[in-house]
């Protein structure tokens, strides 16, 4: 959970800064292209709708990608911060070769779902290429028309060229920040998840003040947590008397605090 927050945090920030100088940029350049000749800027227009579109498609395919790799990104952390606070108790049971086990499980995971992503997003920016090249080429083409009527100078589509490659390194970020947001998203939907999960257990009204005293019975005591097949106590006996003192002892994710 604490990289999604971050991936939040970088969302809004780079949101920000991004859509400034990528919307300059873009629009800019689509403007000076426009005053330079009309054909010109016709031309970067109409290729603008075909490379939304395919940076559209990519990403739409990669978002629930994004998602699982924020969960099982936190799976390994999760996994991590478990064998090192119990490391004890991991090398006393001998359990070292399950632990790796486990964690080359959710590694290879990772490493799969991510391979998944990068090969989508690595299709989108050939792509993307190719739209502006084939808008340079096209400027260069009607460009020698205008030159030979005498319409257009070199100068002119010079200029034109270089307010398209301007036009590209704003395509360039502006896929650069959509790959961003998807990510800052996904975190995002994971966040708001856990601020507006309601708790399973209620504060009661006891207000502290008793006299009675008796003592804690458990009797063939099984629990699982909601939304899990595993259970986490099964017929579990207990007798705690008034006053005795009981100490919980155990591995690493055996049930301690459910008990409790």
């Amino acid at each position: 959970m604490t990289n999604d927050i971050t991936q939040v945090q970088n969302l809004v920030s780079q949101f920000v800064r991004g859509m400034i100088r990528t919307g300059m940029l873009m629009f800019g350049s689509i403007f000076f292209l426009f005053r330079l000749n009309t054909r010109f800027g016709l031309i970067a227009l109409c290729a603008f709708p075909l490379i939304v579109g395919c940076m559209g498609l990519c990403l739409t395919k990669a978002n629930p990608l994004f998602t699982r790799l924020q969960a099982q990104l936190d799976e390994i952390n999760a996994i991590l911060q478990e064998d090192i606070s119990g490391i004890r108790v991991i090398k006393a049971c001998i359990c070292e070769g399950y632990e790796k086990l486990r964690f080359g499980k959710a590694n290879g995971a990772l490493v799969c779902t991510q391979l998944q992503m990068l090969t989508i997003l690595t299709f989108m920016n050939p792509i993307i290429n190719i739209l502006i090249y084939v808008v340079v080429a096209l400027i260069l083409r009607v460009g020698a028309f205008e030159v030979a009527a005498g319409a257009a100078t070199p100068g002119v589509i010079m200029a034109a060229i270089t307010y398209t490659t301007q036009l590209l390194n704003g395509i360039m970020g502006l896929t650069m920040l959509s790959q961003n947001i998807s990510r800052g998203f996904a975190s995002w939907k994971r966040v708001k998840e856990v601020l507006h999960t309601e708790p399973q257990l209620q504060d009661g009204s006891f207000d502290g003040q008793t006299e009675q005293h008796g003592k804690i019975e458990f009797r063939n005591v099984s629990f699982s947590y909601p939304g899990s097949d595993r259970m986490a106590l099964k017929n579990i006996n207990l007798t705690i008397l008034p006053g005795e003192t009981v100490a919980i002892m155990g591995a690493t994710g055996c049930g301690k605090s459910a008990l409790v």
